[in-house]
């Protein structure tokens, strides 16, 4: 009934158009129906009116012209629907900015500046880093969120729990965090739905990344943090560091920190070894994660900690290291880091590098498009896989040096943990089947 009750508010809407123009009348079914599409509900919202007047007819219409003609004509089918407030946002003046702009980047920057000032989209977090065009539960998901921000913006009342003391960004920001927290009403967090939902959009990029993420299901909800022993190394070469060290002329660690760093972490098993930092291979990977974390970086022949470093805990340690494992750069860096991730998931051993890079090749090929930069560094498959070996032997060995891979490339407890929650973080923040 509720449904059938709008259908026919919308029908005696548009007939009093119809009576009036025709083609105006006709223009409103067109827009309605589109604005539905881009809707979680059977009606719009404010974050729904606002996405489809400020992005969706801009790219459906070539001409600007054509475009606030059609917001134009929402405007009057929302004005006989009762809706003044989101008409005139359809008629209003950040519309006909955002939809007359010239150039994608100009269009872009308004466009955050306008979402941020109506405050009713939901933000990114450290949780989730929305996609542009969301599936349908995520879509979902968003709305929920955008309708309690809707409440808020229309409502005024922000004295609860402190917000009222926040920016509007972060206020945006707790908001969105807390509804993603609540519980579904199978008892599961509305983040892990996004969790599948994301997880089903990898599957279906291609075969190659359905075959990786198999299985990854009940491991990608697992929301802790890497256990203490894989973050205790970090912290450990940060303590032996200090307030700074100075380097050989070569750029290495000196021998005593090398020393003291080896048993500390690695007590007795590199005694056999010279006291340089190139002989023992988990120090000189350890460091370099250090320092590809910016928590470390040389300056004048020393190596000194960061801003970073001095504000870090153990917890944001934790997090950093799942968000920053793996490099996010739309390439084989990536397509290593979900290989080895997705093997050390399944317990799978991971010596195999060739098998790797193999694997992480076909991975990247397999979405690529004819205009993508990516064309470049992936070349035909001639079974020479020697260009990606570095960057998999670079990841095992900091992976290594963590104690999350044994020296035989088997799985420790402790990789697992942190394997489970940096493909979570990807899922949840990476720029993939969007």
């Amino acid at each position: 009934m509720y449904h059938r009750r709008l259908s026919e508010e919308v029908e005696a809407a548009l007939s009093a158009l119809d009576a009036v123009d025709a083609a105006v009348a006709a223009d409103a079914r067109v827009v309605w129906s589109d604005l539905l599409d881009h809707s979680a509900r059977e009606w719009p919202t404010q974050a729904s009116v606002q996405q489809y007047c400020w992005r969706i007819l801009r790219e459906q219409y070539p001409s600007p012209e054509r475009r606030w003609e059609m917001a134009l004509v929402l405007a009057r089918l929302l004005d006989r629907l009762g809706q003044p407030r989101y008409a005139d946002i359809a008629r209003g003046d950040t519309s006909r900015t955002l939809l007359y702009a010239e150039g994608a980047s100009r269009w872009w920057s308004l466009y955050r500046e306008a979402l941020e000032q109506a405050g009713v989209q939901p933000a990114d977090t450290d949780l989730v880093t929305w996609h542009e065009h969301p599936r349908p539960n995520e879509l979902r998901i968003a709305q929920r969120i955008a309708d309690t921000l809707e409440v808020v913006a229309v409502v005024g009342d922000l004295s609860i729990n402190g917000l009222s003391r926040l920016s509007p960004k972060a206020r945006r920001r707790r908001m969105t965090d807390a509804v993603l927290v609540t519980e579904d009403a199978t008892g599961h967090a509305l983040i892990d739905r996004i969790v599948d939902e994301r997880l089903a959009q990898w599957s279906g990029e291609s075969t190659a990344r359905a075959r990786l993420c198999g299985g990854l299901g009940s491991a990608v909800h697992v929301g802790d943090q890497p256990p203490v022993e894989v973050v205790r190394r970090l912290r450990g070469l940060l303590e032996i560091i200090g307030e700074g060290t100075d380097l050989t002329e070569d750029g290495y660690l000196p021998g005593p920190v090398v020393i003291e760093l080896a048993n500390r972490i690695w007590p007795g098993r590199f005694t056999d070894r010279a006291p340089f930092e190139q002989s023992i291979e988990p120090v000189l990977a350890l460091r370099r994660l250090v320092m590809r974390l910016r928590l470390l970086r040389k300056y004048r022949g020393r190596l000194i900690p960061t801003v970073r470093a001095r504000e870090v805990t153990d917890d944001t340690l934790s997090q950093l290291l799942v968000a920053e494992l793996i490099r996010d750069d739309g390439g084989i860096g990536a397509a290593v880091g979900d290989v080895v991730l997705g093997r050390i998931v399944r317990d799978a051993a991971i010596g195999d590098e060739w098998g790797i890079a193999r694997a992480a090749r076909e991975l990247v090929r397999s979405g690529v498009r004819a205009d993508d930069f990516r064309v470049a560094e992936v070349e035909a498959d001639d079974g020479d896989y020697r260009a990606e070996l570095p960057t998999v032997h670079a990841l095992i060995a900091e992976l290594v040096a963590l104690g999350a891979v044994d020296d035989t490339g088997r799985t420790t407890a402790g990789g697992t943990a942190l394997a489970s929650a940096a493909l979570r973080y990807r899922l949840l923040h990476a720029d993939i089947g969007s």
